[in-house]
Order: structure tokens, then C-alpha cells, then sequence
């Protein structure tokens, strides 16, 4: 403790020579004496100096701790004004992309012009190796009834099997359970398309069956409806042939056909809903 106590009394006994002798130096400096001005000038300047240094350097790093904060907040600003209109601009292609596929479905309704037709979105799809349905935002205040065909881009979607108040499901062409008489118009041969399945593959391809033996058709003819039932009208478009099966003495002939409606990207179809024949001029 004593020890403690000298030590504290020389550290005070310190400082204060050393308060003391800096007054003494400004006083020295500011007494207006040439002699004293000038030896005290030696050692007051520079330690002036130095504070102002010090200070400026001080000053000048909270400044450009300011100034980067600021910077930074404008970037981050700026970045935030990006993001906008990268939104707005990816706002814009999407309406723009909706429009064209609108466009596309009702130059498709020029074709089936003597038709009275509602447009469609698909909300919901539901694909397996055997079932191939749609969910479309129409029903029956929209005057949608059960079996009214549906186009899409291309030809012949399918058909409505089930009506609500504001929606309906239509089974495509796909589906298994799914039959359509069709002629192949080249040759003239009839037959019916059914929804061509394989064990654990999702359907994109359809097959004609109760064609004749001696089939004549070859790969690119085309395929469409014959109106031989009271569902689907003569002259819809259904797609094209791939591959034929040659007929035996028990069986038929057999034909894969790809449809012309791509079921991968379907959002919009017609709904027809009434009206006349269909135009045969279409592909």
C-alpha cells in the first residue's frame, strides 16, 4: 500500500511539472518577447502542428466514414430501383407472351368460323399412364354443357365429361378411355382414335384402330374427325400419322398418331358450344 501511495505521488508530481512547464511554454510564446517567442516557438509550433494533424486526420476519417455510409445507402437504393423495373420489365414480357398466346387461340377460332365458341384458360392438368384431363375456368353459367368439343391451337383437344357452375373438365384425346371416328383424308380410311398408353410413360401419342387390312396410308397423312357419331363434327384436325401396323387375317390394321394439339403446353382452348360445319380448309 505504501509502495502504491509513492507511486501515485510521483505520477501526480509528473503530470504536474509537465502541465506546469507547457503553461509555461504558451505564455512564453504569447508574451510578446522576440527571445521567448522564438526558443518556445521550437517546441510549441510542432506540438501545434501535431494536434492539428491529428485533428484534421480524425476529422477527415469520420468524414469519409459519412461519406461511404452515404454511398452506400444510394447503392443500395439504386439497387432496389433495379429490382424494380426488372420486375416491371419481367411484368411486361409475361403480358406481353399472354397476348400472343390469346392471339394465337382466336386466329385458331377463324378456322371454325360457322361455330359459336367460348375461350377457356386450363387451371389445372392432370396426366398419368392412363388418364389425361383438364380443369378449364368455364362451366355452366358460361353455357358449357357435358360432351361439347374442345379445340386448341392446332385441332381437336377433346371433350367436356364434366360441367360445375364456373368450371368444367374436358378428357383429351389422350386419355385411354377417349374415342373419336376419324378418317385419314388422303386415303379415305376410317377408323376410330383412341388414347395410346404405355405402362408407366405419360401419353403424347394417340393410335387409329379398325383400319382396313390393305391399308394404303403411309407416314404424314393426316387425321380427322369423320363426324361418324353424335359427339365431334366432320373436319377437325387431330394430327398426322407416324407409324402403321399392317393388318392380319384376325386383326385390323393400326396407326400411331401424333396429335397436332401440343397437350405439353395447352393454356388456352374453344369451347364450341354450337353453330354449323366446320371448315375443312385447315391442316
Amino acid at each position: 500500500m505504501k509502495q502504491n501511495g509513492k507511486k501515485s505521488k510521483i505520477v501526480l508530481s509528473v503530470l504536474s511539472s509537465l502541465t506546469a512547464f507547457v503553461v509555461l511554454l504558451f505564455l512564453m510564446f504569447n508574451s510578446g518577447i522576440d527571445v521567448l517567442m522564438t526558443v518556445s516557438g521550437w517546441i510549441v509550433i510542432p506540438v501545434q502542428n501535431a494536434c492539428i494533424a491529428v485533428a484534421d486526420a480524425v476529422s477527415g476519417f469520420f468524414a469519409g466514414f459519412g461519406d461511404n455510409v452515404a454511398m452506400h445507402n444510394e447503392y443500395d437504393e439504386l439497387l432496389a430501383e433495379l429490382e424494380k423495373y426488372k420486375a416491371k420489365d419481367q411484368q411486361y414480357d409475361e403480358i406481353l407472351q399472354e397476348n400472343e398466346r390469346l392471339r394465337d387461340i382466336i386466329n385458331e377460332g377463324a378456322r371454325y368460323s360457322e361455330y359459336q365458341y367460348v375461350v377457356g384458360r386450363v387451371t389445372v392438368s392432370k396426366t398419368s399412364t392412363y388418364i389425361d384431363s383438364y380443369t378449364i375456368n368455364r362451366g355452366s353459367t358460361d353455357g358449357i354443357e357435358k360432351d361439347m368439343v374442345v379445340v386448341a391451337q392446332g385441332g381437336l383437344a377433346g371433350r367436356i365429361i364434366s360441367v360445375s357452375e364456373h368450371y368444367c373438365v374436358m378428357m383429351s384425346i389422350l386419355d385411354s378411355r377417349s374415342a373419336v371416328p376419324a378418317i385419314i383424308e388422303r386415303t379415305r380410311d376410317t377408323g376410330v382414335v383412341k388414347g395410346y398408353s404405355t405402362a408407366g410413360q405419360i401419353q403424347s401419342q394417340c393410335t387409329m384402330t379398325y383400319l382396313p387390312f390393305e391399308l394404303k396410308s403411309t407416314p404424314g397423312d393426316v387425321v380427322k374427325t369423320s363426324g361418324n357419331d353424335d359427339v365431334f363434327p366432320k373436319g377437325i384436325h387431330i394430327g398426322s400419322v407416324i407409324e402403321i401396323t399392317t393388318g392380319n387375317t384376325t386383326l385390323g390394321s393400326t396407326a400411331k398418331i401424333l396429335p397436332a394439339v401440343d397437350f405439353e403446353h395447352l393454356e388456352y382452348v374453344l369451347i364450341i358450344t354450337g353453330g354449323g360445319e366446320i371448315q375443312d380448309g385447315g391442316n
